[in-house]
């Protein structure tokens, strides 16, 4: 996988193509544009855009078999977790909510949206 790097603080906009199974779940920063099944039928191919300028150290991305939560606070974010897992996920999405309070714009749900995705208790 080649992912960019750019070593300064420059912002630039990006676009995504990630090729993964088609039972997996793909997470990246942007919003989701396009989904395809490749020709031979076995993959898919998710579009993601990112149209906020943004430091390639602050994109993320995810593959795999996610179980999905939509936040009920916060209709713009989705969070994410590994299976059986949600109980846990929801705890933590829930004490965020309270303790961090109401978001002021779309970028200020980032930092939770990726606690939620990377959320493991079993350590």
């Amino acid at each position: 996988m080649w992912f960019p790097c750019l070593d300064d603080h420059e912002r630039c906009t990006f676009d995504f193509e990630i090729t993964a199974p088609l039972d997996s779940i793909v997470v990246c920063s942007g919003d989701m544009i396009d989904q395809i099944k490749t020709a031979d039928r076995t993959r898919k191919i998710v579009s993601y855009r990112l149209v906020e300028p943004t430091e390639a150290r602050s994109i993320m991305l995810a593959v795999g078999p996610f179980e999905v939560h939509p936040d009920p606070t916060i209709p713009f974010v989705t969070h994410f977790c590994l299976p059986g897992r949600m109980r846990a996920l929801v705890n933590a999405t829930a004490y965020v909510a309270r303790v961090r309070g109401p978001p002021q714009s779309r970028s200020c749900s980032l930092w939770s949206a990726a606690c939620s995705l990377t959320f493991d208790d079993r350590r």
